[in-house]
């Protein structure tokens, strides 16, 4: 099972781990992401063999960091700016709750412009970039390259601007309030899957926008639905004890020696300072982020798990939504619960039992009506035999492709005779007697396209 070969792969990395150190060998970043990459060793797993030997290990403070750094290049190598600008300010950094702002145009590229300052968030960290209005144009995406935000209207607002103009910026607040909540939820939902599932979770990747969020994270097997709402009780517990969040600068190694790699789990920060969200006054929660984020647990209101899928060996996403869009969900759940027990008239207790009762009649149902089908081409191969003309039938009839087939066998089952079925979708069918002397693929190929063999072929009419 997943769980077995989970806990193997564990310890194969604890035996390599063990044998590294026995040799006392330095670890250098480099050798770190090696033995992290291919056999799964991270930093927790290496101190944790070193202190069952009785020996203590220097692990890369920066190991995470450098994982990510090399993955964000691997993945997208930034390519060069599409227009050249001085640093933009983040606006959105110093005041959160900025939706207004004014700025100068510093740079213009088509339908692309860079501003000196800017309340648009750029897209980063699996959070959506902001959209809304400079001046009257549309802003329709926000990304960032080489520290410059770059903001992208509509593309029939080419060159609306003009170097040195002054604009002003309007922010579409609603939009990024809903994946400001999606954010901060999606903090809560890996510590609550940590807690609940174990350890072994880590976050793999996510996404956050304005309709719902994800996060991929490591795993051994889908979640059952009762683990998946132990997760959601502890994400809306959280929120329900109304934890303030807090946003801080660090130098990265004061910061990784506070709270350990388990901070880079939302895929690190590069610099020599870094970002961190904590959550609560006793850290429920803490991660390397540069995303924005709500000032207290109570913002999210509600979080709403509407399902999880395995998207590769080990790795689980889960679905969630937070906030109005958590309620616009559950709403709906409920509607379609409604709008179903309407119709089987049944009260929503009894609505698994009776589309139990209702799935087990339908599958009696439809293998009586295809015992009646087989019965009728019975039938029908009969009458047809008797239309032969120089052993050869030919007919088209209104069944499926699978009816169509059996006819054509049950009629060359009779001494001598040839059947040509088709349909009226074009599906032709081919099937002969030994005794007949025809070739079906021959036959299949003066009307139509397919293959088969000497006694049987099939395919589509031209």
């Amino acid at each position: 099972c997943e769980e077995k070969k989970y806990y193997s792969t564990l310890e194969k990395a604890k035996k390599i781990a063990g044998e590294i150190i026995s040799r006392k060998e330095k670890l250098s970043v480099e050798k770190m992401a090696t033995l992290y990459e291919s056999n799964g060793v991270t930093p927790e797993i290496l101190e944790k063999a070193a202190r069952e030997k009785g020996v203590e290990i220097e692990v890369p403070t920066n190991f995470y960091d450098a994982i990510t750094s090399k993955h964000v290049m691997e993945k997208k190598t930034e390519k060069k700016p599409e227009l050249m600008a001085s640093l933009t300010k983040a606006l959105y950094y110093e005041d959160g709750d900025l939706t207004k702002a004014e700025a100068t145009i510093v740079a213009v590229k088509d339908n692309i412009v860079a501003l000196d300052q800017t309340i648009f968030y750029p897209e980063g960290g699996g959070q959506v970039g902001d959209t809304g209005l400079i001046d009257k144009a549309n802003v329709v995406d926000t990304q960032k390259s080489h520290g410059i935000v770059l903001h992208y209207l509509d593309s029939k607002e080419k060159n609306v601007f003009k170097v040195g103009q002054k604009v002003k910026l309007a922010l579409d607040a609603q939009r990024r309030k809903q994946i400001t909540l999606h954010h901060s939820a999606t903090h809560l939902v890996i510590q609550a899957a940590h807690r609940i599932l174990g350890k072994q979770v880590w976050q793999a990747g996510s996404k956050k926008t304005a309709d719902e969020a994800h996060v991929d994270i490591t795993h051994f097997t889908k979640p059952s639905r009762e683990e998946l709402n132990k997760i959601e009780v502890e994400v809306n517990n959280v929120i329900a004890q109304a934890l303030p969040l807090q946003v801080m600068e660090f130098d990265r190694g004061a910061a990784e020696r506070k709270h350990g790699f388990r901070l880079y789990q939302g895929g690190g920060a590069i610099g020599k300072r870094i970002r961190v969200v904590d959550v609560g006054e006793h850290s429920y929660d803490v991660q390397a982020c540069g995303g924005t984020h709500v000032k207290n647990t109570k913002e999210l209101e509600v979080v709403k798990i509407t399902g999880a899928e395995s998207i590769q060996d080990g790795v689980i996403r889960l679905h969630y939504k937070a906030g109005p869009k958590a309620l616009e969900q559950i709403q709906r759940d409920e509607e379609i619960l409604e709008k179903t027990t309407e119709l089987l008239a049944v009260s929503k207790d009894q609505l698994p039992s009776a589309v139990e009762k209702m799935i087990v009649e339908w599958k009696a149902a439809r293998k009586e009506l295809e015992k009646v089908r087989e019965e009728l081409v019975e039938a029908n191969a009969v009458e047809l035999a008797k239309t032969a003309k120089k052993d050869l039938v030919e007919a088209k009839v209104d069944y499926s492709p699978a009816l169509c087939e059996k006819l054509a066998l049950q009629i060359a089952s009779q001494k001598g005779l040839t059947a040509i079925i088709s349909n009226k979708e074009g599906f032709i069918v081919v099937a002969t007697n030994a005794e007949s002397g025809k070739n079906a693929v021959e036959l299949l190929k003066e009307r139509g396209v397919g293959g088969g063999s000497e006694k049987f072929a099939r395919g589509k009419i031209k």
